[in-house]
């Protein structure tokens, strides 16, 4: 049976692509920081098991990884999904917050990749990690986010070179109706749709689909790239 660990799991993307991947027949792992009742729900539904971990810590996430492999035995799939936002002028963001959003975005990410990897050199694994546009495309308001993205798509990029016989891509979701939406009007929103050539905005269903594609046979000649799934925003 096919495996997969999958950071940042019970909400949103992370919960579609837990979804996603069950119904395809992976055995999953995922973690969760706060929504107990949510990831206690999804793991109900889904047969996948839901571990708390709170990754602004190097020990928890450590010992994270340590608990998933032990649960699979062997692992196919790295879905380094986790991910904190914050938006605001970069002149009045304090420097916890800073440290916070690069441990989150992009240090966890890094030491969980570093730890798995000789797992996955063993199955010839692929790796998934959820960016975003604003990697790609830096906005206003949202410079640490930005940059803590396109770190870790460098990371990303440079880790497929040195692991030639692994997949490793980025995708970098547009916007999306998540959680991260939850501090946009109405108006906003629909300017945001306006925006977007395909006239709405994207699903979390729309992201776990690309990565169900990326891990696949499918993807195979496909390494060491950012996909934009935005339907059209960056374009436009």
């Amino acid at each position: 049976m096919k495996t997969a660990i999958i950071t940042g799991g019970s909400r949103g993307i992370g919960a579609a692509i837990v979804e996603k991947l069950c119904q395809e027949g992976y055995r999953v792992v995922f973690n969760y920081q706060k929504r107990e009742n949510a990831a206690t729900e999804l793991s109900k539904k889904t047969g996948a098991i839901a571990v708390r971990a709170d990754f602004l810590s190097c020990e928890e996430t450590q010992n994270f990884c340590a608990f998933a492999i032990e649960q699979l035995g062997h692992l196919d799939a790295l879905v380094l999904n986790a991910g904190l936002s914050q938006t605001g002028l970069f002149c009045f963001l304090d420097e916890k917050a800073h440290e916070n959003l690069f441990r989150i975005n992009y240090h966890a990410p890094a030491q969980i990749l570093r730890y798995f990897l000789p797992y996955l050199r063993q199955r010839e694994g692929k790796v998934v990690a959820i960016s975003s546009i604003w990697g790609l495309s830096p906005a206003c308001c949202e410079a640490a986010y930005s940059a803590s993205k396109a770190a870790l798509q460098a990371l990303i990029a440079a880790v497929s070179k040195e692991e030639g016989q692994l997949n490793l891509n980025c995708i970098c979701p547009g916007v999306i109706r998540t959680d991260m939406l939850k501090e946009y009007n109405e108006e906003e929103l629909n300017d945001l749709i306006a925006r977007t050539p395909k006239g709405r905005l994207g699903t979390p269903r729309d992201i776990a689909e690309v990565v169900s594609f990326l891990l696949s046979d499918s993807a195979d000649f496909i390494t060491g790239q950012s996909i934009v799934v935005d339907g059209g925003f960056l374009g436009n």
